[in-house]
């Protein structure tokens, strides 16, 4: 099985760069959702809901379409939007979560989606602020 790859849809820049960063610390690899090959190996979609519905619907549904049980889709957004997190479990994401869950647990998380025990970084370390807090 290859390396677990992410791919984001999340044009919020303060957060793509903070999950590109943790991506490379934990030596994953970031693709182009559109030129993503089908290799077997797992992927993690993650999605800002804060983008359009309807774009982030169509595009989990054509990755499910082409990498089927392989993709593995977490949706985050602003906790008190229910009826938006209720939108993302009926277009077929596998986890919604607040953004304040995706800061403390998405380090763990993706080590264990990539077959690793221990995070050996945080989604909190920034090195260029003293608190990393997103």
């Amino acid at each position: 099985m290859g390396r677990l790859r992410l791919v984001l849809f999340v044009d919020d820049l303060y957060f793509r760069v903070r999950l590109v960063d943790l991506a490379e610390r934990l030596g994953l690899e970031v693709s182009d959702p559109a030129a993503i090959a089908d290799d077997g190996g797992p992927v993690l979609a993650v999605v800002d809901l804060a983008g359009r519905a309807e774009a982030w619907s169509r595009a989990v549904a054509d990755l499910k379409a082409r990498l089927g049980l392989r993709l593995t889709v977490l949706g985050f957004g602003p906790h008190r939007d229910v009826g938006l997190f209720r939108q993302a479990r009926a277009a077929g994401f596998d986890h919604v979560w607040a953004k304040s869950r995706l800061v403390s647990d998405l380090p763990d998380f993706l080590n264990r989606l990539a077959g690793r025990r221990d995070a050996d970084a945080d989604f909190r370390d920034d090195p260029s602020g003293p608190d990393g807090d997103l």
